[in-house]
């Protein structure tokens, strides 16, 4: 064992993307940090698998450009050449509807239909479920400022049809989510903020950006953006989604080589050294009064530091504060996933297995047993070998209608998926493998009252000095949230500040 320093700026518990983001940003602002990560390699959810050709994300696979601190510290890492958008032809999603695909409409953002017409084309919704849809910019915004859950938002603007059947299970989709029990205040606060400030989603996304902060649309103004949007013609947007060519395991990978694992400068770090142990849990928070001080490892080993940072979801932090803050550790506790699972399948590309072209198909409620599944050869350029498909299917979350993933065997969860998948695509091929990856916790669920859960765990964080949280889970759960996070807190330790909490809000 090597023998690392006492006394550190800021030890890090947890190696997922928030903690390997945060000692990258504390390194850059010349401080020195220990990040700690229990589990044999860094990275948390975000991992990539290479075998016989084939090359898949096993957790997320792609980050949004919407939110630029993900892509700006890819390009700080050096992999600016290796950002990737989906292919052409798989920009294209599907919805499962009385088990066959129906094309997504056309024109949608963040659910909410931007191009009428489109969404008259589609066999997804009913006449009255496309008229209801359509009247969205015509339809009062509230009156009173109350939490909704995503559904009942999603109904009371678009409709019930079009919120069951395309809006909702998208949105939802996100945490592998309840949508009725999601809350939107939480989950999409711009969707409020549009309905707030335009009147109307649709007039909201259409309106210029330059009028975000101006008054109100005129009638005028509006009646041509309805106008426009009649006459538009159908066109491909940029794709919202950004990976890399060797999955988001590179974007790992380059974080991880900003770290002192394993060198000689890690024994006797300076100013602006970012240490790093793995395989070494941290069992307890050590604490003075209203302070904590460090860490206790499961060793036996004692580390203290000025700051410590527990860099994870809620339910992480939860359990390392169970003996120091009690009552913290059940707040956090309250803020909770669900269990998911992946199955990845690679099969010959035949006659037999053609595809309908695009990146996948979503699942509503009552359409199936998977929530989902992703084209991984057809959305990301390189990811199967010539002649070969990859496609993975999601199983479990919030709204499970299958086995637990964590008590089902792979043979179980294989035989559910393959069974899913062909009854939706047709036969696949010849199979050449299939392998299962389970989340015990899944993502966190911004279920209604998040909101008022984060601000308990604000309000007694506010009585301790020396510890920060950060992750998904406390605002958003994407990479770029949690990016965003481990930046917002490396300039708030830089900066001296006595702040003891902080969220990707």
């Amino acid at each position: 064992m090597q023998a690392f320093p006492r006394v550190f700026d800021v030890l890090i518990v947890g190696g997922g993307v928030s903690g390997l983001a945060l000692s990258y940003y504390l390194k850059r602002r010349g401080l020195t940090s220990l990040l700690i990560e229990k589990g044999p390699r860094f990275g948390g959810n975000i991992r990539t698998q290479e075998h016989d050709g084939f090359l898949y994300d096993v957790g997320p696979d792609s980050f949004v450009r919407s939110k630029p601190e993900a892509e700006a510290l890819c390009r700080e890492l050096g992999l600016g050449k290796a950002l990737i958008v989906p292919s052409p032809e798989g920009r294209h999603v599907y919805v499962a509807y009385e088990g066959q695909l129906h094309s997504m409409p056309e024109g949608l953002s963040l659910g909410v239909p931007t191009r009428p017409l489109a969404l008259l084309e589609t066999k997804l919704l009913s006449d009255l479920g496309k008229g209801r849809a359509c009247l969205e910019p015509f339809v009062p915004p509230a009156e009173e400022a109350t939490e909704e859950s995503i559904f009942d938002f999603l109904a009371r603007r678009l409709g019930p049809e079009m919120a069951e059947r395309i809006a909702a299970p998208l949105l939802g989709g996100v945490f592998a989510g309840d949508a009725r029990r999601l809350s939107m205040q939480a989950a999409f606060p711009q969707l409020i903020e549009l309905e707030k400030a335009h009147g109307s989603l649709f007039f909201g996304l259409k309106a210029p950006r330059s009028r975000s902060s101006a008054p109100p649309l005129s009638l005028r103004d509006r009646a041509g953006l309805l106008w426009r949007a009649l006459r538009e013609e159908a066109k491909s947007p940029p794709s919202p989604f950004l990976s890399l060519e060797r999955g988001l395991g590179q974007f790992i990978e380059a974080l991880v080589d900003e770290l002192d694992v394993m060198k000689k400068s890690a024994t006797s770090p300076g100013t602006g050294s970012a240490c790093a142990r793995l395989g070494e849990p941290v069992t307890r928070l050590l604490r003075s009064g209203n302070r904590v001080t460090g860490v206790r490892l499961d060793s036996g080993e004692e580390l203290t530091a000025e700051t410590v940072v527990i860099a994870g979801p809620p339910w992480a932090a939860a359990e390392l504060l169970r003996g120091t803050l009690p009552g913290l550790s059940e707040r956090l506790s309250q803020i909770h996933g669900a269990p998911t699972a992946t199955v990845f399948f690679g099969f010959d590309l035949d006659f037999e297995s053609r595809r309908l072209t695009g990146s996948g198909f979503i699942v509503p409620p009552g359409e199936g047993e998977i929530l989902a599944a992703t084209w991984v050869d057809q959305k990301w350029a390189g990811r199967a070998p010539p002649g070969a498909g990859l496609v993975r299917a999601f199983l479990g979350g919030a709204r499970r209608v299958g086995p637990n993933p964590l008590a089902a065997s792979d043979d179980e969860l294989i035989s559910l998926a393959r069974r899913e998948l062909v009854r939706f695509m047709g036969p696949l091929g010849r199979e050449r493998f299939a392998r299962v990856y389970r989340y015990a916790h899944g993502t966190p669920q911004p279920e209604l009252g998040h909101l008022e859960r984060v601000a308990a765990i604000e309000e007694s964080l506010s009585h301790v000095r020396g510890l920060h949280l950060t992750g998904a889970g406390y605002g958003g759960v994407g990479i770029p949230d949690c990016v965003r996070g481990a930046l917002d807190l490396a300039t708030l330790i830089a900066d001296g500040s006595s702040t003891s909490f902080h969220t990707s809000v």
